[in-house]
């Protein structure tokens, strides 16, 4: 059994692990993402070639274990990545 602030405190530092794993734009697409945008939406918003947001895409499904949109949308909800 772990003590309620040790919990409290490898909730956040687990959390901010995952923070970190993503960069400053990753987080700008996935923010983009649980808006519901398309890639190329996400691309004229951002100012970027469509390709280049799938690239961002696979490599926030691949930082954060998820396998499409709405696992990243549901995992950015529940960790505050948003």
């Amino acid at each position: 059994m772990i003590h309620p602030k040790a919990q409290d405190v490898f909730e956040t530092v687990s959390q901010n692990h995952t923070t970190n794993k993503l960069s400053k734009r990753e987080i700008e697409v996935l923010r983009e993402m649980v808006k519901g945008k398309t890639n190329k939406e996400i691309a004229e918003t951002l100012f970027v070639s469509e390709k280049t947001i799938k690239t961002h895409v696979s490599h926030i499904f691949s930082k954060l274990q998820v396998s499409d949109r709405t696992q990243a949308a549901i995992y950015a909800m529940e960790n505050k990545l948003i």
